[in-house]
């Protein structure tokens, strides 16, 4: 199915002065949209790689050098070679997504009589759709060699001003962190682009990679993780049977462990919170400790990700000079597995003579030896984006705390607390009945109810480390009026609430009774939370 008001188009970026160009058909004066071979990559040169070609015909792109003789750098000075006219250089091209909104807002703000401007353009590097930074005054400027960004208002802006604003084409990449580029873009382009992007055809979704997130992730939980006491690598030998070989099952495995260590490493850089339980002694050895040091704390750090596996070797280990260890049958595999841990295992029987020995095998299996190299894809991730030495600034059980809300109570105070956190404003205040009564709401919510309520204000399924106190900005509520502005309580219970997630606003209806508020804040935040509109 096509996805409305999206287009993809290919755009021809200079490897060295960053000049913009657009490339067109020149028999039927279209862009070029389709990629030969289904290739669509966002980064991809001339170099070995299929070329965007035109819908309509063959015609495909085959400039391969900056049509620029002398030319403005993304800093903003003349760059030549030889101090005559510069010699042609090198580019590549680039999809980008472009909505037909986003073009119509380019138009706009583009200053023109200007031939061209250095801008950046902020592009998802999932789903390839692109935005052009600005203000209802206009684009954005450059400034300090094009490393900040100012509005025509002289404000300094920042990527992450735009991302809860820019419409993907992949609903999955809603908010999610944008790539900056600073090209320098010509006035004839942005005519070209206004003129030809709405008759181009709409990307289509299957076309879409986004987060490699579809809606059977989030509907089908056959295979979702049930970790109630933290997440912990399973050695790779206890992986049930697949039909990938067990080295391309490994290497998917790393993988993932590797993207998990960039996810942590790329929260702490955007400042995010994550809802991510990682076990502590996980924790512990993703800063560099050791689990080994003695079998006593060998066995509490199984007990503590494995509390059933864990009695059980502890009874061992109480009980290892028993004579009842001879007859319980057990042999040198893993526990509950068929992982043996030691040659011919499965034929060595466990006796008095030999079961510290095999709790030793056991603790070094699980804590070390069968889980390094997830744990080696982890740090690695995470060093690609932020340096290792991080990882060790905070304790375990800090870093357990910052990674994952271990409270069920959003707020433990009750409604003292949501009241010394709330700010009222526009058209409510803290006497305001619709107020009392969403303070009574909230305070007798299931712990359940409450994570939905901070997910549907906040976007984020927790709250910062020392609670609701410490959200920034403030949980503002503010009155939400009806389309024509009445007052009456028939006009009031007729519409929901809403919130703007980027200000944690909730905008409260001033309901005619407590029941019909709680009914419909309930239904908000049960029935809302995938629902993203821009108002």
């Amino acid at each position: 199915m096509p996805v409305r008001g999206f287009h993809r188009v290919v755009v021809i970026v200079c490897n060295t002065c960053a000049h913009l160009s657009i490339p067109t058909c020149p028999t039927h004066q279209c862009l070029l949209t389709q990629p030969i071979d289904g290739s669509h990559s966002s980064s991809s040169t001339p170099s070995g790689t299929p070329e965007p070609h035109c819908h309509a015909c063959s015609f495909s792109w085959s400039m391969h050098q900056c049509r620029h003789a002398t030319t403005t750098s993304p800093s903003g000075s003349l760059d030549t070679q030889g101090g005559g006219a510069a010699a042609p250089h090198s580019v590549s091209w680039r999809w980008w997504i472009v909505s037909d909104s986003e073009v119509a807002y380019l138009s706009q703000a583009y200053p023109r009589g200007t031939p061209s401007v250095v801008h950046p353009v902020l592009q998802c590097s999932h789903c390839d759709t692109v935005t052009f930074p600005g203000t209802e005054a206009g684009l954005v400027t450059m400034v300090d060699g094009g490393t900040r960004m100012v509005a025509r208002t002289g404000r300094r802006m920042y990527e992450r001003d735009y991302r809860a604003v820019t419409k993907h084409a992949s609903v999955h990449c809603e908010g999610t962190p944008l790539t900056q580029t600073n090209v320098v873009l010509y006035e004839s382009d942005v005519d070209t682009l206004v003129a030809l992007v709405p008759q181009s055809p709409e990307v289509l979704d299957s076309e879409l990679d986004g987060l490699g997130i579809t809606s059977s992730f989030q509907t089908d939980l056959d295979d979702a993780v049930v970790a109630p006491h933290g997440l912990f690598p399973r050695p790779i030998g206890l992986r049930p049977p697949s039909p990938l070989s067990s080295g391309s099952l490994s290497s998917e495995l790393l993988a993932r462990f590797a993207f998990l260590g960039k996810l942590v490493a790329q929260a702490l850089v955007d400042e995010r919170l994550l809802d991510l339980p990682l076990a502590v002694p996980f924790l512990r050895l993703l800063r560099g400790e050791s689990l080994l040091g003695n079998m006593a704390l060998a066995l509490e750090h199984i007990a503590t990700v494995d509390p059933q596996l864990g009695r059980s070797l502890q009874y061992l280990y109480d009980h290892r000079h028993d004579a009842s260890i001879d007859d319980m049958g057990l042999t040198f595999v893993l526990p509950p597995s068929s992982m043996p841990l030691c040659d011919k295992g499965a034929d060595r029987l466990v006796t008095t003579d030999n079961v510290v020995e095999f709790l030793d095998l056991t603790a070094t299996t699980m804590l070390d030896t069968a889980i390094r190299p997830q744990v080696d894809a982890f740090r690695a991730g995470f060093a690609s984006i932020a340096p290792l030495h991080v990882l060790t600034m905070l304790s375990a059980a800090d870093w357990s705390v910052l990674l994952a809300d271990p409270s069920r109570q959003m707020w433990p105070g009750g409604a003292d607390e949501i009241r010394a956190a709330m700010v009222c404003d526009h058209g409510y205040t803290m006497d305001s009945r619709a107020i009392e009564w969403l303070v009574d709401i909230l305070a007798e919510l299931a712990p359940d109810d409450q994570r939905l309520f901070v997910r549907f204000v906040t976007g984020s399924h927790r709250l910062p480390m020392g609670g609701l106190a410490r959200l920034d900005p403030a949980l503002t509520v503010v009155r939400k009026l009806t389309v024509d502005d009445a007052s009456s309580s028939t006009a009031n219970d007729a519409i929901l609430p809403s919130a703007s997630t980027c200000t944690n606003y909730l905008k409260l209806p001033d309901y005619s009774s407590k029941d019909i508020m709680r009914t419909k804040l309930l239904y908000c935040i049960h029935e809302g939370q995938l629902s993203f509109h821009l108002s």
